[in-house]
C-alpha cells in the first residue's frame, strides 16, 4: 500500500479556502473590467485632442504654397520613322559558305580495348573469360617498337551507344576498358 506523505487537513477547511479565492478572482476581474474602461476613455479623449491640434496646425498653413498646378502641354513630340527610307537605300549580303552541305565524314566503328599483355597466353586466357561472360572478344598482335603485345579487343560496333553500353558491363565486371573510334575500311567491289 502507497504511502500518503501530504499534510493531512480537513475538508472543511480545503473547501472554506476554495470558496475564498474565488471571491477574490471575481472582485478582482470587476475590477480589471473598469479600470480598462477608464483608461480606453482616457486614451480617446488624449488621442482626439492630439489629432484636433495636429488638424488646426496644418490647417493654419497656406495650402495655396504646397500646391502648385503646371500648365498642360498639348503638344505633341514630333517623331520622324527613317525605318523605309534606310530599307529602301540598303542592302544585305548573304554568305553562300553557310549553307554549304559539311564536309562527308568517315564514318566510325568503335573497339573497346580492355588490355594489352606481353604473354600471349594470359591475353588468350582473358578472351576466354570474356567470351563465356558473353562478350564478343578477340586478341589483336600489335608491335610497338620492338616489342609485340597482345590487345584484347571488344568489338566492333557499329554506333557509340552500343559500345558505352558494353563498356559499362565490362566496368561492371572490374575491367577499365578503353574506347577506341576508328575508320571503317570502305569495301572493296570485285568487278
Amino acid at each position: 500500500m502507497q504511502k500518503d506523505f501530504s499534510p493531512k487537513a480537513s475538508t472543511r477547511t480545503i473547501g472554506k479556502d476554495v470558496k475564498k479565492t474565488k471571491r477574490k478572482h471575481e472582485t478582482n476581474s470587476a475590477k480589471n473590467r473598469s479600470s480598462f474602461a477608464t483608461g480606453l476613455f482616457i486614451g480617446l479623449i488624449v488621442g482626439g485632442t492630439t489629432v484636433a491640434l495636429y488638424m488646426e496646425i496644418l490647417g493654419s498653413e497656406s495650402t495655396a504654397d504646397m500646391v502648385t498646378e503646371h500648365p498642360k502641354i498639348s503638344t505633341k513630340p514630333n517623331v520622324v520613322f527613317t525605318f523605309p527610307t534606310k530599307l529602301s537605300t540598303s542592302s544585305v549580303k548573304a554568305n553562300p559558305s553557310a549553307y554549304d552541305a559539311p564536309d562527308q565524314v568517315a564514318p566510325l566503328e568503335y573497339d573497346l580495348q580492355v588490355a594489352s599483355f606481353a604473354n600471349a597466353k594470359r591475353a588468350e586466357e582473358l578472351r576466354a573469360n570474356l567470351i563465356l561472360e558473353s562478350f564478343q572478344a578477340s586478341t589483336l598482335v600489335a608491335e610497338v617498337g620492338a616489342k609485340i603485345s597482345y590487345r584484347v579487343i571488344v568489338g566492333p560496333f557499329k554506333r557509340k551507344v552500343e559500345a558505352e553500353r558494353k563498356r559499362t558491363a565490362l566496368r561492371a565486371l572490374s575491367y577499365e576498358p578503353i574506347l577506341i573510334p576508328k575508320p571503317i575500311k570502305p569495301e572493296k567491289t570485285q568487278g
